[in-house]
């Protein structure tokens, strides 16, 4: 597979974007690329590496930067999260944390 052609929303699916990119990208550069995206899309969200991560739905985990998204697992279709990564946290548009996501 050469590009993944995959939805990327919100835990409260209050947006739901479809977005292609090389599956062969890694996830240092993929999640910056798709906060951008995000950005770029829907000014008012506002996303950063630092905070949000990104959740494979159907592979039950996050995107991390030591692989790709073929090598994580990730697939055509596949529904990606955007996760608040500090359960703490008392608003967010990501959703309230990683500690459970479904």
């Amino acid at each position: 597979m050469k590009n993944a052609i995959v939805t990327v929303t919100d835990r409260a699916h209050s947006y739901a974007y479809d977005m292609e990119f090389p599956s062969d990208i890694g996830g240092d550069r993929l999640v910056p690329f798709l906060f951008q995206a995000l950005r770029e899309i829907d000014p008012a969200l506002e996303y950063d590496a630092g905070t949000y991560g990104i959740y494979l739905q159907r592979a039950k985990h996050f995107v991390n930067s030591h692989q790709t998204f073929a090598q994580a697992g990730g697939r055509n279709g596949d529904i990606l999260l955007v996760v608040d990564m500090n359960p703490g946290r008392t608003s967010s548009r990501a959703g309230d944390g990683q500690q459970k996501i479904f």
